[in-house]
């Protein structure tokens, strides 16, 4: 036992002597979640809490376009600014040309009339309905009730879906309710006033309110990049420990360090239990360090704060095994390079190839087909999987056993194939 804590100081004053090694394993994580998180804060946030630059081109000055005029002011979505406040005589054209010239992302023009011509056909054709006469309304042209939506080239498909999702919305609103109010005004002309509070834009629409799901049965916050970056991130230092853990491996060899201690009272596995503890603490330190992060860093520069809500320990679970999966993928490492050149080079561009397909840098949803099929053999999938289980879907330690150990299972790979090749190599 003496050996293992003499190796384990050994392992400790290496790792703290090496600067710019402790710098890759502690300042990295923290410096990615921070900067991932706040660009994909926009983009990814539910609530949209981004604004999006609007102008409006409300030509129309009628009950349509003044509606829809009120609706886009009071929308937490858009920042929307009226073109007749900023220039009176500003027209279409010119609208086309500030959203062309970057200075607004979406402008809306509503055409004159449009309200107008809309009442007409709407009462031209209730009217036949009424008398049962055929459908001969008014023939007017489409682009009199054609509201129009200008995006600049540079917003990116995802958000235009964003956009218009939004626009239809609040255009389905505003016509709905002027149906209803034509109706209402079409029964109370053909009764003669004998039918009682007739109107029927009064009536509250139906309303869709969403839930996320989870097994706990209780109303959560909804998923955001917050939620999706701490633990993202947590597992790709854990997994970039690679590049350290099996660097100083391969250095001891090469400097004979490794020869002397073998020579000593010292077993190979004496000497690998003390790197892998002290790797596995490194882990941990790297798992509290980005969730101190998430829960302190973030609020101080207006983000929302990562909520553990009790899912510590469970957490803290996933990342032991993750932490046995890393190590063990460092010690194979260590075994098949010669130098350590070769081992940083393969060892931090094969982790950044499995974090990309393992829904670290994008999830796992928007990925193609095939992606999504290799995306089930990296083993950071394995720990994003657990940790959503754990964060979103507020499972117990039970429903991640599988995902623990599929890492488990990659470890002990990782370890039998290091400890093959190191006698393959001896014979």
């Amino acid at each position: 036992m003496r050996t293992f804590f003499h190796l384990l100081y050994k392992d400790i004053l290496l790792l703290i002597r090496d600067k710019a090694g402790l710098l890759l394993l502690f300042l990295m994580p923290l410096a990615l979640v921070l900067i991932m998180t706040s660009m994909q804060d926009g983009v990814m946030s539910v609530n949209m809490d981004t604004e999006i630059s609007l102008i409006l081109l409300n030509d129309d000055e009628d009950t349509i376009g003044n509606t829809m005029q009120k609706e886009l002011k009071k929308a937490d979505v858009f920042n929307t600014k009226i073109a007749k406040e900023i220039d009176s005589s500003m027209t279409e054209e010119d609208l086309i040309k500030l959203i062309a010239n970057g200075n607004y992302l979406v402008g809306i023009y509503i055409p004159d009339s449009t309200t107008e011509n809309l009442a007409e056909v709407f009462r031209n054709k209730l009217e036949n309905a009424f008398k049962g006469y055929p459908d001969d309304s008014l023939k007017i042209k489409n682009d009199s009730m054609l509201i129009k939506v200008f995006i600049d080239p540079v917003v990116k498909p995802s958000v235009q879906t964003t956009i218009m999702s939004n626009v239809r919305e609040f255009s389905l609103k505003v016509q709905n309710q002027f149906s209803l109010k034509q109706i209402s005004l079409m029964l109370d002309s053909m009764s003669g006033g004998r039918i009682k509070n007739p109107d029927l834009s009064e009536i509250t629409g139906l309303s869709v309110k969403e839930n996320v799901a989870n097994k706990s049965g209780q109303e959560e916050m909804s998923p955001n990049s917050i939620q999706h970056n701490v633990p993202a991130w947590t597992l790709f230092a854990i997994f970039f420990i690679v590049v350290s853990f099996s660097g100083s491996i391969i250095k001891e060899r090469e400097d004979g360090s490794f020869s002397r201690l073998m020579t000593m009272p010292c077993s190979y596995s004496t000497y690998m239990s003390s790197k892998m503890t002290l790797y596995l603490f490194v882990c941990i330190i790297q798992f509290l360090l980005v969730l101190a992060m998430g829960i302190w860093g973030f609020p101080l520069i207006d983000l929302e704060a990562f909520v553990i809500d009790g899912c510590f320990f469970k957490l803290l679970f996933v990342v032991f095994f993750a932490s046995l999966a890393a190590i063990g993928y460092g010690t194979a490492i260590s075994s098949l390079a010669t130098t350590q050149q070769q081992a940083a080079i393969f060892g931090s561009v094969s982790v950044v190839i499995l974090s990309a397909i393992g829904g670290i840098w994008v999830p796992v949803f928007a990925m193609p087909n095939f992606l999504k099929v290799l995306s089930h053999f990296s083993p950071l999938n394995w720990g994003m999987e657990a940790s959503y289980e754990i964060i979103l879907r507020k499972s117990n330690i039970v429903d991640v056993l599988p995902e623990c150990m599929y890492l488990f299972i990659f470890a002990i790979v990782c370890f039998l194939i290091a400890v093959l090749y190191k006698k393959f190599k001896t014979y």
